[in-house]
């Protein structure tokens, strides 16, 4: 579990020293696009881009790409990059249980350890993640406002 440990710091470092994206567009596309509104419900946020309601945040790309500004973009590919992460976790957590069925069966807190080292693994990431895209989200909206 050591090495778990290990991996999320690992992850949680690359996920912040991340920057690959060009330099920022011009600012003639900039006008037509649209500001993005963020608005939190119960176990879930909604993000408005303009009037048209998206439920899922990948589809953000298309404006924060037409942006072309390095750090929208990097906030973005970051985020996408956590949520890939916490995925990976609980496929090597499922995979570690489907493999090996016997250390847990005969030691029930070893199951519990790890997926509660999943969960929490899992959520550090997501967290992080999001904080990338809010941070993404308000850098947008300040540079559509002259």
């Amino acid at each position: 579990m050591k090495k778990i440990l290990f991996l999320s710091i690992f992850l949680i470092n690359y996920c912040k020293a991340q920057e690959v994206f060009p330099q920022s567009g011009n600012s003639s596309q900039n006008s037509l696009l649209k500001a993005i509104e963020i608005q939190n419900e119960f176990m879930k946020t909604l993000y408005y881009y303009g009037e048209t309601k998206l439920d899922n945040p990948y589809a953000l790309q298309i404006p924060f790409k037409s942006m072309n500004d390095k750090e929208v973009l990097n906030g973005y590919k970051n985020y996408k990059l956590c949520n890939s992460y916490a995925q990976g976790v609980h496929s090597v957590a499922l995979l570690v249980f489907i493999l090996n069925r016997k250390p847990f069966a005969d030691d029930p807190k070893k199951f519990v350890y790890l997926y509660g080292t999943t969960f929490i693994t899992s959520f550090v990431f997501r967290s992080i993640g999001r904080q990338k895209l809010k941070k993404a989200i308000n850098r947008f909206n300040s540079l559509l406002i002259p």
